[in-house]
């Protein structure tokens, strides 16, 4: 039953009061001119009614006495209705029902709002540009996300996140813990975050849904301010205070029932500020602030668009301001740069695990591709040292896929890198069939280990990407730089490397390798070189206390001197009446 249909329920005798036919009921303007000839009491009472519970809501517990006073006129104008529709035939004098009443649907919620130059409104300039958020919730849900992405935690048989879960995910992320709670169940809103498997998954990049009930995300008790808030934002900028001023003069009751020992100051007003401040993060309403936070509101408005735009510093940072990139690409520098700290700025940094991470989520292999994407979006371009730290980054995360049953083909010039081959091979293509073990070999030559074409199976290729940095192919080989990274078991990776070395392994690479498992360090120390006269040398090796001393020799004769034994060679010889010349100038 529609509303004309109720109030051709009423009783005759109401009836005849209406201040509005039932047709009339159902057109806003009218509802609207009806609503400008109420009495004050009842102006108030409908201000509260379409702020507190809005049109074609059911008005609140709270609002009884207000409506037992006032409630009568509203319903005369068809402004409020009883909330249960009567039986077909049945005739109701509607103010049996002031206990249980909704508003009309089609009354218009300008009614209520504050107005140019009415008392809830000052003088703002409309043209005002809106104050960015100290943190924007929608993207702080990105960086959630992306954490999630990376360490997903289990959630309870009822889908929740256990009270230990979150606090060590919400502490890796900072310390505000509200502001990351928020962000988590705006992630969890949007489907950044989902449940899969038992567990919270992260999904940065996704497109996210539109938030629908921003209420919802907020703590119970700023709920219905919230709610009021987001009915009194108009196109037009309103004074959150202004408004907060006229609630308590006209309609205390809208946000709860008036306390004994509680001011609207103390209660109502700080809610309707928290709620503000809230609805501004999550992107709901657009916001003017000051040094005590939101001072006035309007509706939501577009984003502008901007061109993105990040700052890329030399030591891999990121700077970033909301809005700047689209909330999936933002979702990629999450991951490849995870979150370091900041509100209305975000600062990330670029790591070897994210450059990992973003590989594993499907992103082209190569630190070409990376480059190109960073590069397009940085305002100070792409610095040597981050582009370097890209490319070793990406050579240690890449993984290379074994196809089995299909031809794959190799990409010129870039070893282990592949594509699934479709149709007739390219001309001139090298055809490589396993069928005993494959040839595999290495040799150390003119500084560099190269592998030979033809016996470059990926188990040698791959065992020297782990010695050095590729240089590409040449002189009918691959090859690459000794440097190797970190070892943790030398004799295994040594072991490894005498299966495919052109034969003995070379010393470099054993030296190297034997370097960077953490040998014990070389250490240069003075010796001294005796030269005796050709006489002299056999008589003295046959002395019992020098012959000991000058047993290391070098080719030419001379003998080789720890600096502890000089002093006893020096006085036997001078004991024996051998002279000591000067040494000889080097």
């Amino acid at each position: 039953m529609g509303v004309r249909g109720v109030i051709e329920a009423y009783t005759p005798a109401f009836l005849a009061e209406l201040w509005i036919s039932p047709a009339d009921a159902e057109r806003p303007e009218a509802l609207a001119a009806v609503a400008d000839r109420l009495p004050e009491p009842a102006r108030d009472l409908l201000f509260g009614a379409l702020l507190a519970a809005g049109p074609g809501e059911a008005l609140p517990e709270r609002a009884r006495p207000a409506l037992e006073e006032e409630g009568e006129s509203l319903l005369r104008a068809g402004l409020i209705l009883p909330k249960a529709a009567p039986r077909p035939g049945v005739r109701i004098d509607p103010r049996l029902y002031l206990a249980a009443v909704r508003v009309n649907p089609y009354v218009p919620l300008p009614v209520a709002a504050p107005g140019p130059g009415a008392p809830p409104c000052g003088a703002l300039d409309p043209t005002a540009l809106a104050s960015p958020p100290p943190q924007a919730a929608r993207w702080d849900a990105v960086v959630v996300a992306a954490a999630l992405e990376a360490d997903p935690p289990r959630l309870t048989q009822g889908g929740a996140l256990r009270r230990d879960d979150l606090r060590r995910l919400l502490g890796r992320l900072g310390p505000d813990e509200a502001r990351w709670e928020l962000a988590l169940g705006v992630a969890r809103a949007t489907g950044l975050a989902r449940a899969a498997g038992g567990a919270l998954h992260g999904f940065p990049e996704a497109r996210a849904r539109p938030l629908t009930d921003p209420v919802a995300l907020l703590p119970e008790e700023l709920a219905p301010a919230a709610a009021l808030l987001l009915r009194a934002a108009m196109a037009d900028w309103v004074e959150l205070s202004a408004l907060s001023d006229a609630l308590a003069r006209r309609c205390p009751w809208a946000l709860a029932p008036p306390a004994r020992r509680a001011r609207w100051a103390d209660r109502e007003a700080v809610w309707l500020r928290d709620a503000a401040d809230l609805l501004h993060r999550l992107g709901a309403i657009d916001a003017r602030r000051g040094a005590d936070g939101v001072v006035a509101l309007r509706r939501a408005s577009p984003a502008p668009e901007r061109s993105p735009g990040i700052l890329l510093t030399p030591d891999r940072e990121v700077l970033v301001a909301p809005f700047e990139l689209p909330l999936d690409e933002y979702g990629r520098l999450c991951r490849c740069a995870p979150y370091v700290d900041g509100d209305v700025l975000h600062r990330h940094r670029l790591s070897a695990a994210g450059v990992a991470a973003d590989l594993e989520a499907g992103h082209e292999a190569g630190a070409d591709e990376l480059e190109t994407w960073l590069s397009g979006r940085s305002r100070t371009g792409l610095p040597g040292a981050v582009r370097d730290a890209l490319r070793a980054w990406t050579r240690q995360a890449t993984r290379v896929c074994l196809y089995s049953g299909v031809t794959v083909l190799e990409a010129p010039g870039q070893p282990s890198r592949f594509t699934l081959l479709t149709g007739p091979a390219p001309a001139g293509a090298r055809e490589l069939r396993y069928r005993p073990a494959p040839p595999a070999a290495f040799r150390w030559a003119d500084g560099e280990l190269r592998v030979p074409f033809g016996q470059d199976a990926l188990t040698v290729r791959a065992l020297m990407d782990r010695l050095g940095a590729p240089l590409g192919p040449g002189a009918g080989a691959w090859r690459w730089t000794l440097a190797p990274g970190p070892v943790e078991d030398a004799e295994r990776l040594l072991d490894e490397l005498r299966r495919f070395a052109d034969g003995e392994l070379p010393g470099a690479v054993e030296a190297a390798v034997r370097a960077r498992a953490g040998a014990e360090a070389a250490v240069l120390e003075p010796i001294f070189a005796l030269r005796l006269p050709a006489d002299l040398l056999e008589p003295l090796l046959r002395d019992p206390e020098l012959g000991p001393l000058l047993a290391q020799r070098t080719p030419d004769g001379r003998a080789l001197l720890d600096a502890a034994a000089l002093p006893a060679v020096q006085a036997r010889l001078r004991a024996l009446g051998v002279a000591l010349g000067a040494p000889a100038a080097p």
